[in-house]
């Protein structure tokens, strides 16, 4: 099961928001709720389809929360991606996907945030987003079209308390560089 965004709901208006977790995505799937193994760097998997479907097997990406820091790869080939969320903090965490316009970069949409500015003009379209309690992985993918060339913001918009600030400014934000076309 993926949640995916409107395009009307923005990644900045989303982050501010609190979500109710539902009872099905709060025990990793896996393990039953125990905390998942430790992941390599970088781990790549194939997903597997099921039997008969004829398209070819995504490249499944994965994205490790820790409190207040992810791991992804910096830079993908271009083509459709799924991505996997694992949260292996303590804290709750989410994993909120959005394309920066083109022209636009990383850096900028930092800058911004630390003076609580609106990263929503620099944003192409918002792809959707993943999220989990500490030590669990959420029961779905979010499955993306990357376009060759640019550049994807990932940010937690979560905050532990109502009074600390949110998990983005606390160094839980990046981007994944897609390379260019051959």
């Amino acid at each position: 099961m993926s949640r995916t965004f409107s395009r009307r709901r923005s990644l900045h208006n989303h982050r501010r928001n609190r979500l109710h977790i539902p009872h099905h995505i709060r025990r990793h799937p896996q393990t039953g709720g125990r905390k998942p193994a430790r992941l390599h760097r970088q781990q790549r998997v194939v997903a597997q389809d099921p039997p008969g479907d004829l398209r070819p097997a995504l490249p499944v990406d994965t994205i490790v929360a820790n409190d207040y820091a992810f791991k992804f790869p910096p830079t993908l080939a271009p083509g459709r991606h799924r991505f996997v969320f694992i949260n292996a903090g303590k804290q709750r965490h989410e994993i909120n996907i959005a394309r920066i316009k083109s022209g636009a970069t990383y850096r900028q949409i930092a800058e911004l945030d630390a003076k609580d500015g609106d990263i929503e003009p620099l944003l192409d379209e918002d792809h959707g987003v993943l999220h989990a309690l500490g030590g669990a992985t959420p029961a779905g993918t979010l499955d993306i079209d990357l376009v060759a060339g640019r550049e994807y913001l990932l940010e937690c918009g979560f905050s532990d308390t109502d009074t600390s600030p949110p998990h983005y400014k606390l160094g839980m934000s990046g981007s994944i560089k897609v390379r260019r076309a051959k």
